[in-house]
């Protein structure tokens, strides 16, 4: 038995040197790195289990051992979630940009990650934002005009590969204002965060939203699409994990298809939506001419509640 604990604090020992050595001359990545340095009271841990293990369980230093990598993985992957939860200010990106007084639609590209979103009227001819960070987060923002009047506007967020240091991990946020005076056709793509796009005032083409996990609030503005393409193929609103939430005002008339597989049925007002074989919501108004503004969307809330409000 004696023998078994020396081989055992054999090992131990020859694991912390080893893990010393790597952390000194830093060829660890920074995550691993991180995690070890954070973790040398594991070493008493493990030696309180080997105290309190030995002589009663047969192998009580090796399942000693695994005690001590359990309990540390679980405190890390701890640690990380709830990190990874907190909105952090690291980073502090601003976004401003002039749009050319011969821009007639402009393409607006949004791929974000853990970040929300938030989508406001700006001042004519102009782009401005702000994105806030952690360290984890690279923010690249991209804005180029051509000849022919379109201007394509891309922000993408991206981290690297791997498990970054714990500081370094958080949620961003970003803060986006987009003009008036510009028809717009907006792509949004997000993994996990709340989106609020309040695109009252806008000249809206076409919306795209694509929204993996988090709460979608969209207020639709009182602008019917140009654009035959734009007609015939409308954009999709989803939120595959979250809640939708339209807020469509009183004088537009919208057509909702609803995609298959949601698990509620939407909220809605019956006065003015007709629901018809459970795969469409039309505004009462949309097939007359009482109205002269008509918007048409697909729809999806898989996981969440869909719901359809009124502004004034």
């Amino acid at each position: 038995m004696r023998q078994r604990r020396n081989v055992l604090w054999g090992v131990i020992a020859a694991g912390v040197a080893a893990a010393w050595l790597l952390l000194t001359l830093e060829v660890l990545p920074p995550g691993i790195a991180d995690v070890l340095g954070r973790a040398w009271s594991a070493v008493l841990v493990l030696l309180g289990f080997s105290l309190l293990l030995r002589n009663r369980l047969p192998l009580s230093g090796v399942i000693a051992i695994v005690l001590t990598g359990v309990l540390v993985a679980g405190v890390a992957v701890t640690a990380y979630s709830t990190r990874a939860g907190q909105p952090r200010d690291d980073l502090v990106q601003p976004i401003q940009q002039r749009v050319g007084a011969g821009v007639s639609l402009m393409q607006v590209n949004l791929a974000l990650l853990t970040t929300t979103l938030e989508i406001e009227l700006a001042p004519p001819a102009s782009i401005e934002g702000e994105f806030i960070g952690s360290q984890q987060s690279s923010v690249t923002v991209d804005y180029i005009e051509d000849n022919a009047g379109r201007a394509v506007l891309t922000i993408t967020e991206t981290k690297p590969e791997g498990l970054p240091p714990l500081e370094a991990v958080g949620r961003g946020a970003l803060r986006l204002t987009l003009p008036p005076d510009v028809p717009l056709d907006i792509a949004f793509t997000g993994v996990a965060g709340n989106a609020t796009l309040n695109l009252g005032g806008m000249a809206v083409e076409r919306l795209n939203l694509d929204l993996q996990s988090g709460d979608a609030l969209v207020t639709l503005p009182e602008y019917e699409p140009r654009s035959q393409s734009v007609r015939d193929d409308p954009g999709t609103l989803r939120a595959r994990s979250g809640n939708l939430t339209l807020f469509i005002p009183a004088n537009v008339a919208a057509q909702l298809e609803l995609e298959t597989g949601s698990r509620s049925a939407p909220q809605f007002d019956s006065t003015r939506y007709d629901y018809i074989g459970g795969a469409l919501l039309q505004d009462r108004r949309y097939a007359t001419s009482d109205v002269a503004i008509k918007l048409a969307y697909v729809v999806a809330a898989p996981a969440g509640a869909l719901t359809i409000e009124t502004t004034p």
